[in-house]
């Protein structure tokens, strides 16, 4: 008997032994083909028809599961059709009469926009409690680059909802890829502050998609009419936005993840550092860290960093394209003697990073 639990013992051993002497590629193919395997079981119980003979309580069971599974392919389908929605309303801006702060902000309109029409739309399959806040299976692999002009989905492509970062794909299978989000500790994009029109941008697109999400909810709470109330008073609330008004490109820095890999963190917060505006760029001159003013010349003192900035990329990661939107600043650091840069908290733009279900992929800039 005691020679049998040894053996067992020994044998749970070499096990282990093997798993972790395996490369950190192997161990990715085997996740992947892991998840090849579990996903297309949702597709089987979604195509089977109901079995009549089966018992009562089965039957109610299965038909409860496939309801679930509809209600899910609408979901999936009404989330398709804001993001469709969206890219129409950013379009709309442009039929308007401009300023010339608007003129200057329309290449990098155009740009965001552009990058959305080539999105590639992919549903959430899974995300493993080990890497819960880190990562997350998507079901489109090498597999769907066939269907387009270009290398879409690739390593290093940033995942995206709507023009707001989610993530990055740092491994591709054929049929699937894993996302690596912006909680986890080793992304670090690279981004900057921006103030004003910007803002008002962000707002607009929050504001839409309450609209939306009112639009086509049951809400029991609200009669007929305080429903067209509430709607008629966000339109309202849209149109006093500014989003042509001039944008204040400031200070620069680095974003990571500061959520555990394990467990479920319901308000994930990133943490900033090295932002500072010490030299000049494409967007102006380089302010002091301390006053906010120009470093040449005289000019207004306008403060590099602010509670609320919205956190833009910079593109100077090689990963992220300039101008996606990440995260919010929600809390900046009083700065010490010595310090030549800010560290703040961030609270990620995609505040539903725990319930995704549908995000969208983008080319990679090196398949561009």
């Amino acid at each position: 008997m005691q020679k049998k639990y040894i053996f067992s013992y020994f044998f749970i051993l070499a096990v282990l032994l093997i798993i972790m002497s395996l490369s950190h590629s192997t161990s990715d193919k085997i996740r992947g083909e892991s998840v090849a395997i579990v996903s297309p079981l949702w597709e089987k119980i979604g195509g089977k028809k109901v079995d009549t003979k089966l018992p009562m309580k089965d039957e109610i069971h299965q038909l409860q599961l496939e309801n679930q599974l509809l209600s899910n392919e609408l979901s999936y389908l009404l989330s398709l059709f804001d993001y469709q929605e969206g890219i129409q309303s950013q379009a709309n801006n442009f039929q308007i009469d401009i300023s010339e702060e608007a003129r200057q902000a329309i290449p990098k309109l155009t740009q965001n926009l552009k990058l959305q029409i080539e999105a590639v739309p992919a549903r959430v399959l899974m995300r493993s409690f080990d890497t819960w806040n880190s990562s997350i299976w998507i079901d489109v692999g090498s597999d769907n680059n066939q269907s387009y002009s270009h290398e879409v989905i690739a390593k290093n492509s940033p995942v995206l909802v709507g023009n707001a970062v989610v993530g990055v794909i740092d491994y591709v299978d054929k049929k699937q890829s894993r996302v690596r989000l912006i909680t986890d500790e080793g992304l670090n994009p690279s981004v900057r502050a921006a103030r004003g029109g910007e803002q008002e941008i962000t707002m607009g697109e929050q504001v839409d998609s309450v609209i939306n999400w009112i639009k086509r909810k049951k809400l029991s709470q609200l009669s007929v009419e305080d429903k067209y109330k509430l709607l008629s008073l966000l339109n309202t609330l849209k149109t006093t936005l500014q989003p042509f008004k001039k944008s204040f490109y400031l200070a620069k820095g680095e974003l990571r993840g500061s959520s555990k890999p394990s467990g479920r963190s319901l308000n994930p917060i990133l943490k900033g550092i090295g932002f500072n505006y010490d030299f000049d760029d494409e967007e102006g001159g380089g302010r002091d860290l301390r006053t906010g003013k120009p470093l040449q010349g005289k000019g207004e003192a306008v403060p590099i960093l602010k509670v609320n900035d919205i956190l833009v990329t910079t593109g100077m990661d090689g990963v992220f394209p300039p101008g996606l939107k990440v995260a919010t600043v929600t809390k900046v650091s009083l700065l010490k003697e010595g310090d030549y840069f800010y560290e703040l908290e961030a609270q990620p733009l995609v505040h539903q990073l725990q319930q995704l279900d549908l995000v969208f992929v983008i080319p990679s800039l090196k398949s561009r």
